[in-house]
């Protein structure tokens, strides 16, 4: 289950993070899995950037849509400058992130749904099941449900 977290980056001071990996070669597991979907789709729906192919469904299921998704998306930000491996995964951004050299794509996904949809950003927790978190940006403790539900 994702959940919230303060990043202690003036530019976005709270996120929404993933606690195992989304996409390519991950764990996949269903609340994260929605997160990102939620995230993707909102974004594209503004229009900013040409939306990929396929339909977006927010149904925690990582199939074929939400990977090429996840892939273009990374293409863009690369393509804007960011310092970002388009690896068609969504990695969990360490509490520290600021302090590394390469942009996690969950947090160019939450700056860039608070940007250009900042109704979609702050009614997250009401559409995805997201965990308060702590303020340091621990995860709390989670153990999947068997499935990956």
């Amino acid at each position: 289950m994702g959940f919230a977290m303060q990043t202690g980056d003036s530019r976005l001071p709270e996120m929404y993070n993933v606690i195992y990996a989304v996409g390519q070669n991950a764990a996949n597991y269903f609340k994260d899995v929605k997160l990102v979907q939620y995230c993707l789709r909102a974004i594209y729906a503004t229009g900013q950037y040409k939306a990929p192919k396929g339909n977006m469904v927010v149904d925690g299921i990582c199939g074929p849509t939400t990977r090429t998704w996840i892939k273009a998306f990374q293409n863009e930000m690369v393509a804007q400058g960011w310092c970002m491996s388009p690896d068609g995964r969504v990695d969990r951004a360490p509490a520290n992130a600021n302090d590394h050299n390469v942009t996690h794509t969950i947090t160019m996904l939450n700056a860039e749904l608070k940007r250009l949809n900042p109704n979609a950003w702050v009614m997250l927790p009401a559409s995805v099941p997201v965990s308060p978190g702590t303020p340091s940006g621990a995860a709390p403790v989670y153990v999947p449900p068997a499935g990956g539900a």
